[in-house]
């Protein structure tokens, strides 16, 4: 694999990179450290260390060029996935099976759904660990740039605006519980946000703790449009299922998706609730109609998949934070 499109001096050989990746997926080692660890090793087994091709006798510098040539290698894979989707005809059901067959395959014909339970429990939450620096990089990534996980900021433009719309019909509503939630108030965190274009990431999972769609938080907290963009993305995916949706605040959610009629008619395939560890902070009516342990239809999901999984991608936070935009999402994959 070429390091450069045009008179390479250097190439990665693809195994090479298929290693790094392997350790990767383990360890979330950054290419800084895995080349510097992989040329001391080839140092110490060498009888002259290897330098740069110019008269100033320089180290040699291979992490730029690996860099390129693990983009190269990215986006063919890119390429190949999206080849292979065309050429077996599938459809965002299939992708979506592909995933977790148990909540997005195809019904069978002996299955029966019983009244009022879901196709499949999402649980949804953010973590403001997953921050990305201003200085890093002045880039901005396109919409063919976001892994096909991700909703984009185009997506999301809709959903915002129709939120900023609405705000005055929100009013009326009780915050008792969202006021105590401290990653959706703006005013609270935003002295922490000064030096972030993206504050955090926003996600979802099944209730097999399988990660499905992920958004960029952009200088704000738990803003409704980011759960809002998610959920119809699901549901307009598959019109004839109904799912439960398991988030810190549902009932916060709830009631701002109902009154400001976020949803529309999709409205009627959602059950929302909230997840088990943050429902005893909920008071007591709140509980009693939200909490799953309280009301059926929940089997035993907890609504905590997405922490298990933050704690799994915790390695990733220190080295995406200082890097480009498009290597952020690119790694988020």
């Amino acid at each position: 694999m070429s390091a450069s499109p045009s008179k390479p001096r250097t190439t990665i050989s693809i195994p090479f990179i298929q290693l790094y990746k392997s350790v990767w997926l383990e360890s979330a080692i950054p290419y800084s450290s895995f080349i510097a660890g992989i040329t001391r090793h080839q140092d110490s087994r060498s009888q002259a260390p290897m330098m740069a091709r110019s008269k100033h006798k320089n180290a040699r510098e291979l992490r730029i060029p690996f860099s390129q040539a693990m983009d190269a290698y990215s986006r063919l894979q890119t390429l190949q996935n999206n080849l292979v989707t065309v050429a077996l005809g599938h459809t965002p059901q299939n992708k979506w099976a592909s995933q977790c067959p148990c909540c997005f395959g195809p019904d069978m014909p002996d299955e029966v759904n019983p009244n009022g339970a879901a196709h499949a429990i999402i649980a949804m939450d953010g973590n403001f660990q997953h921050r990305h620096h201003h200085f890093a990089s002045n880039d901005v990534p396109t919409n063919s740039d976001y892994p096909p996980n991700f909703i984009t900021p185009s997506q999301i433009k809709g959903h915002k605006e129709k939120c900023h719309q609405t705000n005055e019909e929100a009013l009326g509503i009780n915050t008792s519980c969202s006021d105590a939630h401290k990653a959706a108030n703006d005013i609270r965190n935003s002295s922490s946000w000064d030096k972030f274009d993206d504050t955090g990431l926003f996600g979802s999972c099944c209730c097999h703790d399988i990660p499905l769609k992920f958004t960029n938080i952009e200088q704000s907290g738990e803003k409704l449009y980011y759960p809002v963009s998610i959920l119809n993305n699901i549901l307009t995916t598959f019109p004839n299922k109904t799912f439960g949706l398991l988030y810190d605040i549902g009932c916060h959610l709830d009631a701002h998706v109902r009154k400001r009629d976020l949803l529309g008619t999709n409205l009627n395939r959602v059950l929302f609730g909230t997840s088990v560890f943050h429902a005893y902070v909920h008071n007591w009516g709140c509980q009693i109609q939200y909490n799953p342990r309280y009301n059926s239809n929940w089997g035993l999901s907890d609504g905590e998949g997405m922490e298990r999984l933050w704690s799994q991608l915790s390695d990733l936070v220190g080295p995406l934070r200082s890097a480009t935009q498009r290597l952020e999402v690119k790694r988020d994959d």
